[in-house]
């Protein structure tokens, strides 16, 4: 297997309730040799475990319905083979599913609504490729991202306006994690790409950020269990 799949997902401490946030990564090595399943995920966990300094990152911006003990599990990563399946088409089971655990100090901020994320922006090299081509957008081919969520409210800052942003720390924070783990290794680590299936390519990724504007995820929400509705 060339091309790797790492779909993470998040337990939370009330599974009935909630949909299990879920990011995928799309992962190759910089030699083309076989993935180094174990080494690949271990990668992907080590966003979550990576500290900027001051906290691990985890610990900053996920939500206290995420386990981060050590007795629970935090959540699951699953592995799939893409070699064959580029341009979409189904990829089968999982070749291979490893629950973790973070067992880091949980955070002591109230949660966000459950739907609100943080977009990590990422792209290939797209020197020459046009934004549109007629009713196509190549470059865009060539640009992917991923939504970090549940939150808690120590992300949070406000503009000139008063309005909610990401604060400053969460987006450097964020996107150096990204960069830290995931892109420009050396094997046997691998590199996080960016998956065309118009293209059925993949592309190293080479630029990473973060807006500092908050995302809505409405599948993540809790589900509904009842309504009232009050009408006259």
């Amino acid at each position: 297997m060339q091309i790797a799949l790492v779909r993470m997902s998040l337990y939370r401490t009330t599974p009935s309730k909630y949909i299990k946030p879920t990011m995928d990564f799309v992962m190759k090595r910089s030699d083309a040799a076989p993935i180094d399943i174990p080494t690949t995920v271990n990668q992907v966990i080590a966003l979550w475990t990576y500290n900027d300094g001051t906290a691990h990152l985890a610990s900053r911006w996920l939500a206290p319905s995420i386990p981060t003990s050590s007795s629970t599990a935090t959540g699951t990563v699953k592995v799939y083979d893409l070699d064959g399946h580029l341009d979409g088409s189904p990829v089968g089971a999982a070749v291979y599913d490893q629950d973790f655990g973070l067992s880091i100090a949980a955070t002591t901020f109230g949660p966000l609504p459950d739907e609100t994320a943080i977009c990590v922006s990422f792209q290939a090299d797209i020197t020459g490729l046009p934004e549109f081509v007629g009713d196509t957008r190549p470059a865009a081919r060539m640009r992917g991202r991923n939504y970090v969520g549940p939150l808690n409210t120590s992300v949070m800052a406000a503009d000139a306006n008063g309005d909610p942003i990401v604060n400053n720390t969460t987006q450097i924070g964020l996107a150096d994690a990204w960069v830290t783990e995931l892109v420009a290794q050396t094997p046997p680590k691998a590199n996080l790409q960016v998956w065309s299936r118009k293209n059925e390519a993949v592309t190293p990724v080479l630029d990473v950020w973060v807006n500092s504007l908050f995302d809505t995820r409405r599948r993540r929400g809790a589900r509904r269990v009842g309504s009232k509705y009050f009408g006259t």
